[in-house]
């Protein structure tokens, strides 16, 4: 079989894979990595030993490593009692709300909690908040989607992860958790941006006080489990900073051997030790054996059609005549409308990546920015109700109503986050932190 047919091969193996898991229910990644076994090695010979060898390994420990120990945190009710501290805080600066709720479900999902379990908890919050304050539905709806999908994507949480064992694949492994640590911060501003625009077109200023119960303080466990945490991103975070702004021979080192996996294990095993939470609980249901499934499944696919030369026929075409902002708007363009159907983190993200690094690389263009576009245009439209976490926010509404509402009017601020992340792409702002 010729390379190309093989590409083309892959290419319908991965939307039948999508497809199938629509119908199914099934997880994607078992699809693929049957139609990576017909096609790899019955239409380009590979062995089952080498197709198996593109089952990332490499992301499986990432994924597993940080949230074994971050799923402390979530087990024993760390992280909610920090967001019902914060918006208590707040309550009588109702105008300002729905900045301090970003910032909680940032925090939330940088500490740990997966998108969608920030959007299960934080959504019937926000919209009993919503009720009392008068502010609009649909600010609350972005606030919660964008602000766990910007946390999500520091190098430590799920995101992250995936885009830390992606990179980690390729020669660009030094920068990894350099370069997640930049997309964060873009999707961070381009999140901030759609909100203050929904903000004032919502007149979100106009919103009331509202009374809420004192939160209980928090608890013995959750103080230990919160100093874990914070001597753990001290030790990924400061030698690095210190590293990025005089470099020596010391922070090298450590920057160099202070890796999140590592970090992650050390954490878990003192939680455990500690007693902060039940271990088998956490391996259970903290570790989202899913998304591994659909990563590394999807990877295996990717590996079969790279091994045809895919990355470098796409990368070809995209780099022929085109000039850097159409390429960076045909990312954003495909990543967004392949998100609405499929996982912009679980597969999108593993798809588009790889060939985003190969472009920066033989186009010489800005990594930051290419990189950014992949990663973002997926990820941007993760709101929609067909997502996991655009689907959670919607069953957060208590009214039935309101509810079947809020499905229509989510497609269209869906849209219009993703216009705002295009438009922070072609105009280069993504690439300013290169």
């Amino acid at each position: 079989m010729s390379d190309s047919g093989t590409i083309l091969l892959c290419l319908v193996g991965i939307f039948a894979a999508i497809g199938l898991n629509i119908k199914t229910k099934m997880n994607t990644g078992l699809f693929a990595i049957a139609f990576a076994y017909l096609i790899g090695c019955f239409g380009m010979g590979m062995s089952v030993s080498s197709l198996i060898e593109h089952f990332s390994v490499k992301i499986l420990f990432l994924l597993l490593s940080v949230c074994v120990f971050y799923g402390y945190a979530v087990e024993n009710g760390t992280l909610m009692a920090l967001a019902s501290r914060m918006i208590y805080r707040f309550r009588n600066r109702a105008k300002l709300l729905p900045f301090v709720l970003f910032l909680v479900c940032f925090l939330l999902a940088a500490l740990g909690a997966s998108p969608p379990a920030v959007a299960s908890f934080m959504a019937p919050i926000c919209y009993a908040i919503a009720a009392q304050t008068g502010i609009h539905v649909l600010i609350m709806t972005v606030l919660i989607t964008t602000g766990a999908g910007a946390g999500a994507c520091v190098p430590w949480s799920s995101a992250g992860a995936v885009i830390c064992g992606v990179v980690n694949e390729t020669q660009y492994a030094p920068e990894a958790f350099g370069l997640a640590l930049k997309i964060c911060a873009n999707f961070f501003l381009a999140a901030l941006a759609t909100l203050i625009l929904l903000y004032i077109v919502f007149k979100g200023y106009r919103a009331k006080a509202f009374s809420l119960e004192r939160p209980e303080k928090l608890n013995t466990v959750q103080k230990k489990n919160l100093a874990v945490i914070g001597v753990a991103l001290a030790w990924l975070l400061i030698p690095a900073m210190i590293q990025a702004l005089a470099p020596n021979e010391v922070t090298a080192f450590l920057t160099k051997y202070c890796d999140t996996q590592m970090v992650s294990i050390f954490g878990a095993i003192v939680c455990g030790l500690m007693r902060l939470g039940d271990e088998r609980k956490i391996l259970q249901h903290a570790v989202p054996w899913t998304t591994i499934l659909a990563v590394c499944g999807i990877s295996m696919l990717l590996g079969v059609a790279t091994e045809a030369g895919a990355v470098e026929m796409v990368s070809q075409v995209l780099s022929s005549n085109l000039s850097p902002a159409v390429i960076v708007a045909i990312f954003l363009l495909v990543g967004g409308f392949m998100s609405f159907f499929t996982g912009g983190v679980t597969v999108v993200t593993p798809m588009l990546l790889p060939i985003a690094l190969l472009i920066a690389t033989e186009r010489n263009m800005n990594l930051t920015l290419v990189c950014s576009a992949a990663v973002l245009g997926a990820l941007a439209t993760g709101m929609s109700p067909f997502s996991t976490g655009g689907s959670l926010v919607v069953a957060g509404m208590p009214d039935e109503q309101e509810r079947e509402k809020l499905v229509n009017r989510q497609f269209a601020v869906t849209f219009v986050a993703w216009g705002v992340f295009l438009l922070f792409g072609v105009t280069g702002i993504f690439g300013l932190l290169n």
